[in-house]
């Protein structure tokens, strides 16, 4: 529990984090892990915090966020218009690894039914919720903010468990959108992976550090550029005892192999020699 009513709840890719939210009128579960064991968590935790998650948000479309959300049937879902678009753009490839077809797989799915561009806010019963555009990470990433008690449900576009992910989005929009974040004052991070941050200082260090981490890529991989071919690059310009060392332990969750696609995505986003 990080507070009364607001639940971080752990799921299996990365240390992953879902949550729930819960007001007096309606509960909010922000995101639903990747299968329906763990939306039935997510699910079980609403249910001990005396309500049953009525609406469901998820922060984007990629999997182990959007999958479990099938074990909460009679939530009304929300996302952001474009997360909603990437979601159904990716039914094929999940589909195909599930072995099953898309309309089947659609047919399970708890697929958004109410989408927004710009801010959205909710109004739990004396819990007031606002969800942020932050871009960056993937179409359509959004975090959660609970401000009465200064609670950040972070989705993926803040992780402090892995390094910062850019495949779907931008590396540049993504930093910006940390600096920004890292003024919000938020007192509690749950990151979409990662331990949750307690301290309004150790929130905004974790902001400024994964923003800073990206601008060091950035340096690097731009330096090099014309000098070497790309896996030269990946393994002599940025290495990843020089840009994360010690962060972040190196034997979990294939966390060197998530650094040198970092650099990977780096070199493509500014033009691979």
């Amino acid at each position: 529990m990080i507070a009364p009513g607001i639940l971080s709840v752990e799921t299996r890719t990365a240390d992953g984090k879902a949550g729930v939210i819960v007001g007096s009128r309606s509960a909010l579960a922000v995101d639903a892990g990747i299968d329906a064991s763990e939306g039935a968590r997510v699910a079980a935790a609403a249910r001990a915090a005396g309500r049953s998650a009525d609406l469901l948000l998820f922060t984007h479309g990629h999997g182990d966020h959007v999958l479990g959300g099938s074990a909460l049937p009679d939530a009304v879902v929300f996302a952001h218009a474009d997360a909603e678009r990437h979601i159904r753009a990716q039914i094929p490839t999940w589909a195909s690894a599930a072995s099953v077809t898309p309309a089947e797989l659609t047919s399970r799915l708890a697929l958004p039914v109410v989408t927004f561009t710009g801010e959205l806010a909710f109004d739990l019963g004396g819990r007031h919720v606002r969800v942020l555009q932050t871009p960056g990470h993937a179409p359509g990433a959004v975090c959660v903010f609970v401000p009465e008690d200064g609670v950040l449900f972070g989705g993926d576009t803040v992780v402090t468990g892995i390094p910062p992910v850019f495949r779907d989005g931008d590396s540049r929009t993504l930093e910006h959108t940390l600096r920004e974040l890292a003024g919000l004052g938020a007192a509690v991070l749950v990151p979409g992976h990662g331990a949750v941050v307690i301290g309004a200082d150790r929130v905004r260090e974790a902001m400024l550090w994964a923003a800073d981490y990206l601008a060091r890529v950035r340096e690097r991989v731009s330096a090099a550029l014309g000098q070497s071919d790309a896996e030269t690059i990946v393994r002599t310009a940025a290495p990843y005892e020089a840009l994360i060392g010690d962060r972040l332990p190196s034997d979990r969750h294939r966390m060197v192999w998530r650094h040198e696609q970092t650099v990977r995505y780096m070199i493509a986003e500014l033009g691979a020699p």
